[in-house]
């Protein structure tokens, strides 16, 4: 019985680089998962400037200075 027990267990070599193999796959797609969501993030923060400029350019407003823009209340 125990040594039926202790065949059970028995794990090879080339099963666990399988398995190793696929933590390192899984953690390479969740960390460019991640970064990817970062830089669309980004990409879409650098976006919204460049339409909010444009828009400033074309209206003639002045922009609100760093100071100003913080003290406003958020709705």
């Amino acid at each position: 019985m125990n040594e039926d027990i202790g065949q059970v267990f028995v794990v090879d070599w080339s099963f666990l680089l399988i398995l190793g193999g696929l933590a390192a796959i899984t953690v390479a797609l969740f960390i460019r998962r991640i970064r990817m969501k970062r830089r669309a993030r980004n990409e879409e923060r650098r976006k919204r400037r460049r339409e909010y400029r444009a828009w400033l350019r074309k209206s003639g407003v002045q922009p609100l200075s760093p100071e100003e823009e913080h003290d406003r209340p958020v709705r």
